[in-house]
């Protein structure tokens, strides 16, 4: 059976980053690691979840076209797209790590507000075949709690915090037309320059470049770490007066 991602337990983003800033001390506790800056995302997978990393083309086993990974709740395998960049491939593992330890008791729950998390022993087998696919830009209720998941457990938001201290003052300010023209889905009418001709897209990439040098992020990517400084309001919008005169 598939899990509608629209219809998982509500849990707020502070939430899932106190669940996976848990996660990630439990595993060096058990795992007897310090996990720091760059974080080893494969061992917390392979040796404190239990789970078999697969790497290989998603288009020829799925047939869907823009997938990133895959979770096989049963099987505890993650299969992850082969040619996927370090920092994508690194997200990917911690977002379905996040699918695991967040949603995979819906997989055989009926009840839409059980939120324990089960034992795999006393599922359905059968259930458990259908894996979970995940697709770039799915903005599911479920995929966000899985991308909370992982942005927290590779970018721990005090790690990120100190590697901001040592390098600024105070938040960064750009314009929103800037920050809405990362994304690869906005578009706006009338933005003649192209991003590289503007200061402010590379202020952008300044600061997230001198965050990642400065703490060691080095197995992220860009785009993860520009959304990881926006979301702890390190990189703002810039205020604009609405004041009627």
């Amino acid at each position: 059976m598939s899990i509608d991602m629209n219809a998982v337990p509500v849990l707020s983003r502070k939430q899932v980053e106190n669940i996976a800033e848990q996660v990630l001390q439990d595993a060096g506790r058990k795992l007897d690691v310090r996990f720091k800056p760059p974080i080893d995302i494969e061992t917390i997978a392979e040796h404190y979840f239990g789970m078999q990393i697969i790497y290989r083309y998603l288009f020829t086993v799925y047939g869907i076209s823009d997938l990133h990974g895959a979770l096989l709740i049963w099987d505890k395998k993650i299969e992850v797209e082969e040619s996927l960049s370090l920092g994508r491939t690194n997200f990917t593992i911690g977002h379905e790590l996040g699918h695991w330890f967040l949603h995979r008791h819906l997989a055989a729950s009926t009840n839409p507000d059980q939120f324990a998390l089960l034992d795999l022993n006393s599922m359905n087998k059968s259930d458990q075949r259908s894996p979970i696919t995940c697709r770039n830009n799915d903005n599911s209720w479920g995929e966000r709690q899985a991308n909370w998941f992982s942005a927290a457990l590779l970018m721990p938001a005090k790690a990120v915090r100190d590697a901001f201290k040592r390098n600024y003052s105070s938040p960064q300010v750009f314009s929103q037309n800037i920050l809405n023209a990362f994304n690869p889905n906005y578009h706006s009418e009338g933005y003649s320059k192209s991003l590289e001709d503007d200061e402010e897209f590379w202020g952008v990439l300044g600061v997230v470049n001198q965050v990642k040098k400065s703490g060691r992020f080095s197995n992220v990517s860009d785009q993860a770490m520009r959304i990881r400084l926006q979301t702890l309001m390190l990189i703002k919008p810039m205020r604009v007066d609405c004041r009627i005169l």
